[in-house]
C-alpha cells in the first residue's frame, strides 16, 4: 500500500503471520505497540485484538498468511503443536521475532517458494503449497526460541 490509511482496532478468527518487507509502521497487539523493522515477523492469534499504525512517506509492503485453528490441529499433534509459537507470543505478549539475517535464512527461502508456489497450477499444486506452508511452521517455532524477540 502507498496510500495513507487508518485501522482500526478488529480481531480475526484466524491465526495472522505478518512480514515487514518495508514501510513505516507501529503494530498494536493487545495493548502493546512494537516499532517495526524490516523483515519482522509478526504473530497474531486468533481473538487478539490488533491494528497496524503506518506512516506517510513509505509503502506499506508486507506479506500476510492467514492460517485457520483448523488447519494447525489437523497437521499437529501432541509432540508437535503447530499452535505454539502462538500460543508462546499470547503467554510471553512478544508477539514480533526479529532474525539478525533474514534475507540469508532458511524462512526467507521457504517464504520465497511459497510466494512462487501461489501461482504453480500444475499437478497436486494445492497440496505442495500446503507442505510448503508445513515446512514454515517448524522453521518459525526454532526462531522462536533462537532469534531476538521484541
Amino acid at each position: 500500500d502507498t496510500a495513507q490509511r487508518t485501522f482500526s482496532y478488529h480481531y480475526h478468527d484466524f491465526n495472522k503471520i505478518l512480514i515487514l518487507l518495508s514501510g513505516d509502521v507501529t503494530y498494536t497487539i493487545e495493548g502493546r505497540s512494537y516499532d517495526l523493522q524490516p523483515n519482522d515477523v509478526v504473530l497474531v492469534s486468533a481473538g487478539e485484538a490488533h491494528k497496524p499504525i503506518v506512516y506517510a512517506g513509505a509503502p506499506y509492503e508486507r506479506i500476510i498468511i492467514y492460517i485457520s485453528p483448523e488447519f494447525l490441529s489437523r497437521y499437529g499433534d501432541a509432540e508437535n503443536d503447530l499452535r505454539l509459537c502462538f500460543k508462546e507470543a499470547k503467554l510471553e505478549q512478544s508477539h514480533v521475532l526479529r532474525f539478525p539475517s533474514f534475507s540469508n535464512s532458511r524462512l526467507s527461502a521457504i517464504l520465497k517458494d511459497l510466494d512462487a508456489s501461489l501461482h504453480d497450477t500444475d499437478y497436486a499444486h494445492e497440496l505442495h503449497h500446503k507442505l510448503l506452508f508445513l515446512r514454515y511452521r517448524p522453521l518459525l517455532l526454532e526462531c522462536h526460541h533462537s532469534c531476538h524477540s521484541v
